[in-house]
């Protein structure tokens, strides 16, 4: 059962981290791919090693790790991220959905509202 948002935050953080490591094994670019679900490792070590007390605020260790997995995922664009793919770990602390990320590349399918037209 989640507790704080510091325990949903780990949770998300350690899902993405699984789904990674599961998608490099298939994958060309294995080594970026498991970089990046090693830095969300060092995010989780945060968020458990965080005081109690202050659970409204992302640990300054898990942010860091976050930016280096951003960072890391820019810097290989065979890994297929987003601008912006962390954010999600973080809304459990900021209580707002993050921004849908802008696509990385011809490839990548973009989302698309197909609003009903007014007759």
């Amino acid at each position: 059962m989640i507790v704080t948002p510091h325990e949903h935050a780990q949770l998300i953080a350690n899902a993405l981290a699984d789904a990674l490591r599961s998608d490099a094994k298939h994958r060309s670019n294995r080594r970026d791919l498991e970089s990046i679900a090693d830095l969300l490792d060092v995010a989780i070590i945060a968020f458990v090693d965080a005081e109690p007390a202050d659970v409204t605020s992302a640990p300054a260790d898990a942010v860091l790790a976050l930016q280096d997995a951003e960072v890391f995922a820019a810097r290989s664009p065979g890994a297929g991220f987003p601008q912006g793919f962390t954010a999600v770990v973080l809304v459990p602390l900021r209580g707002r959905a993050p921004e849908l990320p802008a696509p990385v590349g011809a490839g990548t399918p973009q989302l698309v509202l197909y609003l009903p037209s007014a007759s």
